[in-house]
């Protein structure tokens, strides 16, 4: 088994995250959005991508998506049932 302490685990996802350096490549060229960068409160993605990036952050490449983030999953029935009331319509 390997062992690695608490500090090999951050420095890992800090690397991993891309926040151990400042690089100088857009923002559309930024590894972390492989996986795409979260807007919790108007303006956040900017400072996520101000983190990763010294270049501008106006990148026309770059396009919002609303989307929810989860486990796959696949299942051969439907997980849920159409409403219906009880008079049967």
């Amino acid at each position: 088994m390997v062992s690695v302490d608490r500090a090999q685990v951050m420095a890992y996802r800090v690397a991993a995250m891309g926040l151990a350096t400042r690089s100088r490549q857009r923002p559309a060229d930024l590894p972390v959005l492989d996986l795409g960068v979260q807007e919790y409160t108007s303006g956040s993605d900017h400072v996520a991508l101000a983190a990763r990036t010294s270049a501008g952050l106006d990148d026309d490449r770059l396009i919002m998506v609303w989307a929810a983030r989860g486990p796959r999953t696949c299942t051969a029935e439907p997980t849920w049932r159409p409403w219906s009331n009880s008079s049967g319509r």
